[in-house]
């Protein structure tokens, strides 16, 4: 079997450049692992990456013969081709220095690069497929994802035997220090004055040949801020590139110091402004919970109560006196509600416990400004809608404590533990950076003529280091303790908030026993009045009874005047009262029969013609009701 040159497999994996990181030229990754970076590599395509010929990567190459970087603006694939290899692979050689500088229109959309142009360039400078771990957290995003994850990632070959690619026609030896690494910064946003601070991320991929002093940089951010910075850092005030510690290549060890410098740029930038961003997260805690160490226990106030209800007795009336005089008192305590509603109305309104605030979200202003709300801004990415917490709610004046304070307080605290977890791994990261150059160093496969040429500079190195770490520590104490005192202040605002709930739940106990007081009374008098009418109501049928009993027989037996004499309906006189000078029968048992006849039969036709109106009326009220009933329960 015919072994493949070095050369030939760098081609081979240039043309299967689209299954990266699966190419790579005798990786050191486990085969599962490079599956798994290809099949993830595929399911973040559509928010990773724009289409090929909308991109815009800047190549920045140090040029031999000008003694200068020279920048380059590739959009597709073929124009980045024909930068990185030539008309034909292995025609052009790599630059002393290269910078690769991938960014995107803002930190939540995708990068400006395409997917053919991402992979060729880390096929040709065969990358290490790691990097593809600080990769994902870029992308399309609604809110950040997988911020808290960093790391360093190293692969350096210092011998031929460590599988490096040997191929004098593009500068390589095969013995390179080859790391990747990802550091996070806080960055001040002019356009947000509400909460004008956001994390960062940068991605840097980096690799050195100690023989060729050759370097590779891939630096992958949100923004142009560091591609700006390592052309500031390129070039001197006076135009003269040389005299920049950053662009000197006369040597091996000079192009050593340049990389040196290189990661110092970048260790600046994590270091930076973490001082300002926990004073302003301190001067907001301090605004929201400065008042919870001098305010007194706040306590629910009372009720406004309405007039004592009188209790209605009912006396020994008739119902129709009963009802009337129910009705005017009723009438009466409703208009001395009233009267008692318009002398609140006239008064300031004072809630009996905290209330939320009512205003839209506001810029953070003095506790002692009275001045009104301006708009509701529109919120960061990632602070969520316009309902969720946020820091810089202004408390109102009838307001002591709230929920809505605790909860900034929280959103506080979310951002303090951030911010002690990415300086944490911003230390780790720079302190590995350092240990990593100096194991590389003082080891024996290091060339010896590098070594104590860059002696110094690696000192300088160390030095700067150490400066950065220490400030790095500082900032990690400061959160520390603005933790602690969090955690102390919402203790406060929860003892607080539970003291004013206790208060206002006695004062609602209160008032509800008040009013059950009310309605019992209220109901005990309903009762009685209840009572009454029941027994007025079976008065008054026994009277219509009676009535009905009594009319069949007073009809038949009344009597009426015309103009001759005084005779009844039916001429019948049962039992006359003669006069002394008139003489007769005073019982006349025949009338009396002719009577019986006719009014014993009406008096049962009165009963049975009234007892089917009463028959008839409840039935039809008992066919309307269930009728109601049935459509209810359809």
């Amino acid at each position: 079997m015919t072994t493949l040159t070095d050369q030939e497999l760098l081609k081979r994996a240039t043309l299967k450049a689209g299954t990266f990181p699966k190419n790579t030229v005798r990786p050191t990754t486990s085969r599962h692992h490079l599956d798994g970076y290809l099949k993830r590599l595929n399911s973040h395509n559509w928010r990773l990456f724009c289409d090929d010929g909308k991109a815009s990567v800047d190549l920045w190459d140090y040029d031999d013969y000008a003694k200068e970087f020279q920048n380059t603006c590739v959009s597709n694939e073929f124009e980045l081709i024909a930068r990185l290899e030539g008309e034909h692979l292995f025609v052009r050689d790599d630059p002393r220095c290269r910078f690769i500088f991938i960014h995107a229109y803002n930190s939540r959309e995708c990068l400006r690069t395409s997917r053919q142009m991402f992979v060729r360039a880390l096929t040709h400078h065969q990358v290490m497929p790691n990097f593809l771990d600080f990769v994902f957290p870029f992308g399309h995003q609604q809110y950040a994802e997988d911020l808290l994850f960093s790391g360093f990632r190293e692969d350096t070959r210092l011998t031929t035997s460590d599988g490096g690619l040997v191929i004098p026609e593009l500068g390589r030896s095969g013995m390179e220090i080859r790391i990747c690494y990802s550091l996070k910064s806080v960055e001040p946003k002019e356009r947000d004055r509400d909460f004008p601070w956001s994390i960062r991320q940068t991605a840097v991929y980096h690799s050195f040949d100690l023989k060729t002093g050759k370097s590779c940089w891939i630096v992958m951010k949100g923004s142009h801020l560091i591609r700006d910075r390592v052309r500031s850092a390129s070039s001197s005030s006076d135009g003269d590139s040389s005299s920049s510690e950053l662009s000197s290549f006369e040597s091996i060890s000079s192009s050593l110091g340049s990389a040196l410098e290189m990661h110092l740029v970048l260790c600046d930038w994590c270091d930076e402004d973490w001082r300002w961003y926990l004073t302003f997260l301190e001067k907001e805690l301090q605004r929201l919970t400065r008042r919870a160490l001098i305010v007194d226990i706040p306590k629910a106030l009372s009720f406004v109560e309405l007039e004592t209800f009188q209790e209605v007795k009912p006396h020994v009336k008739s119902i129709t006196r009963t009802l009337s005089d129910y009705t005017k008192r009723t009438l009466s305590s409703s208009r001395k509600q009233t009267n008692s509603t318009s002398s609140m109305e006239k008064g300031e309104y004072r809630p009996s416990f905290p209330q939320p605030p009512m205003s839209p979200l506001s810029p953070p202003l003095s506790p002692l400004d009275d001045g009104a709300p301006l708009d509701p801004p529109v919120l960061p990415p990632g602070m969520g809608p316009v309902s969720s917490p946020a820091i810089y709610q202004k408390p109102q004046k009838d307001e002591v404590f709230s929920v809505r304070t605790l909860q900034q307080v929280q959103v506080i605290e979310d951002k303090t533990n951030e911010v002690l977890l990415i300086l944490e791994a911003n230390i780790k990261i720079v302190r590995d950076i350092r240990r990593h150059y100096q194991t590389v160093l003082a080891s024996d496969e290091c060339p010896p003529q590098l070594r104590s040429e860059s002696k110094y500079k690696v000192a300088y190195f160390e030095k700067r280091i150490s400066n950065i770490i220490g400030d790095l520590e500082i900032q990690h104490s400061s959160a520390q303790t603005l933790l602690r005192l969090l955690e102390t202040r919402k203790s406060i605002l929860s003892g607080l908030l539970n003291i004013s709930n206790i208060e206002a739940s006695k004062e609602f106990a209160t008032n509800s026993q008040h009013s059950a007081s009310k309605m019992q009374a209220m109901t005990e008098a309903m009762h009685l009045l209840a009572v009454k009418t029941k027994q007025e109501t079976v008065s008054m049928r026994v009277i219509t009874l009676v009535t009905l009993f009594f009319l069949p027989g007073t009809f038949i037996s009344v009597r009426y005047l015309d103009s001759i004499s005084a005779i009844t309906v039916m001429s019948t006189d049962i039992i006359k009262f003669p006069s002394k000078q008139e003489s007769g029968q005073v019982f006349q048992l025949g009338a009396l029969q002719l009577w019986l006849i006719i009014t014993l039969p009406l008096m049962a036709i009165t009963f049975i013609a009234w007892w089917l109106v009463y028959w008839y009326v409840n039935r039809k009220q008992d066919q309307e009701g269930g009728g109601s009933f049935r459509r209810w329960l359809h």
